[in-house]
C-alpha cells in the first residue's frame, strides 16, 4: 500500500501493546501456538487453570507483548513458544543433590504438590493418572494436578536439572505420573529433615 503525503512521514514503528490468547499443543512433535485471539491493547484474563483439553494436552497462553502489528505480535509469540521449549539437555536429580533439591525445590512445594509427591513417592515408579492422584490426595480433579506443578517445574529450569517427577502418557493417551528411586529418595529425605 503506498501512502502520499505532503508532510512528515508517518511513524509506522510505533509500537502497541497486544494481548495474544491461545493454546500451547504440548503433544505436538514441535509445540506449537494456536492462537485464539490477538487484543490491541491489555486485557485482563481472570485466572485460568494451567493446563486444558483432551487429557490436559493443552497449555493455556496469555502474553502482553509490545509489537509494531497484530501479525508481529503473533510472530513475536510463535518464537518465544519455540524459545520456551526447546530441549535443553539438562542432567537428572541425582543423590548429590540432597542439598540443592532441599533448598530450592522442596522448601517451595505447597501442600498439594507435598500431598501428590508423597503419593508418588511411596512406590517409586508406579504411574499414576491426574485422575488418580486427584481422588487419592482429595483434590478437585486432574486439572488441579496438572497445574499444581507450574510453580515447581520453573524451579527445576532454575538449577538446570530435569524435573523433579516424571511425566509420561499412557496407553490410553491419559497424561501419567511417577517417580524414579532417586526422586523418592530426595523427595523422603527432604520431609525427614523438615520434620
Amino acid at each position: 500500500m503506498t501512502v502520499l503525503s505532503n508532510g512528515p512521514a508517518p511513524d509506522l514503528l510505533r509500537l502497541m501493546t497486544y494481548t495474544v490468547i491461545g493454546l500451547v499443543d504440548e503433544d505436538a512433535d514441535q509445540p506449537e501456538l494456536l492462537i485464539a485471539a490477538i487484543i490491541e491493547g491489555e486485557a485482563a484474563t481472570g485466572e485460568v487453570t494451567e493446563h486444558c483439553g483432551p487429557d490436559d494436552r493443552y497449555a493455556r497462553f496469555c502474553r502482553q507483548v509490545p509489537a509494531a502489528s497484530a501479525e508481529d505480535a503473533a510472530r513475536q509469540c510463535h518464537e518465544q513458544v519455540a524459545e520456551e521449549y526447546e530441549c535443553h539437555a539438562y542432567p537428572d536429580w541425582a543423590a548429590t543433590d540432597q542439598k540443592l533439591y532441599q533448598d530450592f525445590i522442596f522448601q517451595f512445594l505447597s501442600p498439594n504438590a507435598r500431598a501428590i509427591l508423597a503419593v508418588l513417592a511411596q512406590r517409586p515408579g508406579r504411574q499414576y493418572t491426574g485422575e488418580q492422584l486427584a481422588a487419592i490426595t482429595g483434590m478437585r480433579n486432574s486439572k488441579v494436578v496438572a497445574g499444581t506443578f507450574a510453580h515447581p517445574g520453573m524451579l527445576n529450569f532454575e538449577v538446570e536439572r530435569t524435573s523433579f517427577w516424571s511425566t509420561g502418557r499412557a496407553a490410553n493417551g491419559r497424561c501419567v505420573y511417577w517417580l524414579t528411586d532417586a526422586q523418592a529418595r530426595l523427595f523422603r529425605r527432604s520431609e525427614e529433615q523438615d520434620r
